[in-house]
């Protein structure tokens, strides 16, 4: 009797029998050349009685397109693609980006869950990564916490972690490779927490690495550190269980460069509304090209494809921030839908929050950062570029909302605790919700501001959010007043 019950062999039966009905079973027993594929196999095979083995499936397509039955490049999942077992890129991509959001929900309620025995979250996390690099007895890690924030409101906002091998007959090693073999060993703790590759970030010691730097050319970019951030207030969280604005179902955070600092931002404004919280940047962290670190161009490339998915699909009652130069259609702010007067929004138009640079933050961004002509130039062009897709979006408010605001430049301030910086991020994320919710907002945000105020173990960063809301009001208050 023959085997048709599952329709995916089904096109593999007629292949063998239909496509290939011009050849003799030994014919085709020799042009797949294997010793396991007899002519007695070809007729099961074509008849329903047989089938090969999965694991079989990549020799014998190797085989097969080897042979000279087959026109084109040899390719060990040309029956697995018969078969409909290899998603195209889109499907890949979008089942990829679900499997990061059911990893990080999950992770999240763990954390929840960790949090309501201990309310030690933001040390606990450092605290396992240096657990965890110690038990390797490979490598060794030195900790800076970063105390930064609002004059007078100042908090945990990170860690800074630089790595060194514990024995030096590694001194040799490139910076990629030992990178790559660091990740390899603490990847799982350095993911969960969000450890991100940092080798820039400003630290109060001097290593052997930063000396190195110094007597470099200063045209030469500062990257010889194994150094990386643990940042508390961008870590990933999921959304509160109650879900008052049906009518914002996700908000997307974007700039051209990270001088608006576009992931604090989004982050406040997901505590703001109670929504969760990611960044492309933290999603592409483990991204790999054949087992190899990305380079630069590679990565951007694989976060603004992320991105662009999260426009097509966003996840429900998460604010995400996404940082980058591709504008392309699609790849920073949405696409206008193919047929608007048909095309219904779920609950309500995604909203685009642009972290808009002005002119000097860029000029100030060229030469602090030293960027070359060619970012120079992606950063001028992109914002041309964007502003025309925003007047086309401007037509289609009911499926997108695209909020512009201008980001200044602003120092880090005389004590380094980048106080200025901080107050932007939150009147910036203050902005935004208020755009965002409308004439509504103070209606809407007090009720979840006050329930954040009267919890018994806040999180420090809600109580600093909190703090400066109830000061930036009373100021404006007084402005109004005066």
């Amino acid at each position: 009797m023959a085997n048709i019950a599952d329709p995916a062999w089904q096109r593999f039966r007629d292949f063998i029998s239909g496509d290939m009905r011009a050849s003799t079973p030994r014919e085709l027993a020799e042009l797949f050349n294997d010793e396991q594929v007899t002519a007695k196999t070809i007729i099961d095979w074509r008849r329903g009685h047989g089938r090969p083995k999965l694991a079989d499936l990549p020799r014998l397509s190797n085989k097969w397109t080897s042979s000279a039955a087959h026109h084109g490049d040899v390719d060990e999942l040309f029956f697995a693609r018969m078969l409909g077992a290899v998603p195209d890129a889109d499907e890949a991509l979008a089942h990829e980006v679900w499997l990061h959001r059911r990893v990080f929900e999950l992770r999240s309620e763990l954390r929840d869950l960790e949090t309501s025995v201990r309310n030690s979250d933001t040390t606990e996390a450092t605290g396992a990564i240096v657990a965890a690099t110690t038990a390797t007895q490979n490598w060794a890690v030195a900790v800076q916490p970063a105390i930064e924030g609002p004059d007078g409101l100042e908090f945990h906002v990170a860690d800074y972690l630089d790595f060194r091998r514990v024995y030096a007959n590694h001194s040799d090693a490139s910076l990629k490779t030992e990178r790559a073999e660091l990740e390899r060993e603490l990847h799982p703790v350095l993911d969960r927490y969000g450890a991100v590759y940092a080798p820039t970030a400003p630290t109060q010691w001097r290593s052997a690495a930063d000396s190195r730097d110094e007597r470099k050319n200063d045209a030469e970019p500062q990257t010889h550190r194994l150094r990386y951030s643990v940042r508390h207030t961008i870590a990933e969280r999921s959304p509160d269980r109650q879900w008052p604005y049906k009518h914002v179902p996700a908000v997307a955070v974007v700039s051209l460069t990270d001088g608006p600092w576009p992931a604090d931002v989004a982050a406040l404004i997901a505590r703001m509304l109670g929504y969760g919280f990611f960044t492309t940047r933290k999603i592409a962290q483990g991204y790999r090209v054949n087992d190899e670190i990305p380079t630069s161009d590679e990565l951007n490339d694989y976060r603004s494809r992320l991105h662009a998915e999260h426009l097509r699909k966003p996840w429900p009652r998460y604010v995400w921030a996404h940082r980058g130069t591709d504008v392309a259609p699609g790849r920073f702010l949405p696409t206008l839908p193919a047929d608007p007067a048909h095309t219904t929004p779920q609950s309500g138009p995604l909203h685009v929050v642009w972290l808009r640079e002005k002119p000097k933050l860029v000029n100030d961004l060229v030469k602090g950062r030293g960027l070359n002509g060619t970012q120079e130039a992606a950063i001028r062009h992109g914002r041309i570029e964007v502003e025309q897709q925003v007047r086309a979006l401007s037509e289609v408010s009911e499926h997108v909302q695209v909020h512009t605001i201008d980001c200044e430049s602003v120092g880090p301030g005389h004590d380094d605790r980048k106080g200025p910086r901080w107050d932007r991020s939150f009147r910036l994320a203050r902005e935004a919700a208020e755009l965002i919710l409308g004439a509504g907002f103070e209606d809407v945000i007090e009720p979840h501001i006050s329930e954040l105020s009267t919890k018994r173990h806040r999180d420090p960063i809600d109580a600093c959010m909190v703090e400066w809301l109830g000061r930036d009001t009373l100021h404006r208050q007084s402005n109004t007043a005066s």
